[in-house]
């Protein structure tokens, strides 16, 4: 004769085992997302349109890893040196120590509170060689010009009188940088830019 068992023996068993199956499944697809997110967040761009890659760097992202980078495909970086009137990038000095083999160029952050000569000496003060590739200057939109940003002509002026101080003292090119929305701004402006 067989042994009896209650109609829910297995009940707690069965249940058990399905969050199990569920609690893998969301642990995959979480990972799954993760891998896809990272994956994308900052894909390589067309190789054929943009053949080497490059990164900028700033003291936020701390200490340059040449052969690290040089690993990943890239070939050149751009260092921050200044911003505004004062600030000075605490890393930009071992960072550029540290390029190896990348082509280095230094960039300064752009400020609306500061005037652009001021802005001017205080790059010129803290880099002596801006290195291999045209200077750059980075903008964006920060705090309240984010909402209410200067007039085009405003920007326009101002970034132009950088961009002259920094060419006539260092005999180089200047880059503009920024976000994808930034960049579309200021190209706008090359009009009122080919004006003055």
């Amino acid at each position: 004769m067989r042994a009896k068992r209650p109609i829910y023996a297995d009940t707690y068993d069965r249940r058990r085992n399905i969050t199990i199956v569920i609690l893998v499944i969301v642990v995959l697809a979480a990972i799954g997302v993760g891998v896809w997110w990272w994956g994308h967040k900052n894909p390589r761009p067309s190789e054929a349109k943009y053949p080497k890659l490059g990164v900028r760097m700033s003291q936020a992202d701390g200490v340059l890893d040449a052969s690290e980078l040089e690993d990943g495909g890239v070939s050149f970086v751009y260092l921050k040196a200044t911003q505004g009137a004062s600030f000075v990038d605490d890393n930009f000095a071992t960072n550029e120590s540290r390029a190896g083999n990348l082509k280095v160029g230094a960039y300064h952050y752009f400020s609306f509170d500061s005037t652009p000569q001021a802005q001017a000496e205080n790059f010129i003060k803290h880099v002596s060689d801006a290195g291999e590739l045209p200077i750059g200057i980075y903008v964006t939109y920060y705090g309240n010009y984010a909402s209410d940003p200067p007039k085009a002509s405003v920007v326009a002026a101002k970034l132009t009188t950088l961009i002259n101080f920094l060419q006539a003292y260092y005999q180089q090119g200047v880059v503009l940088m920024g976000s994808p929305s930034t960049l579309a701004k200021i190209k706008r402006l090359r009009r009122v830019l080919r004006g003055m």
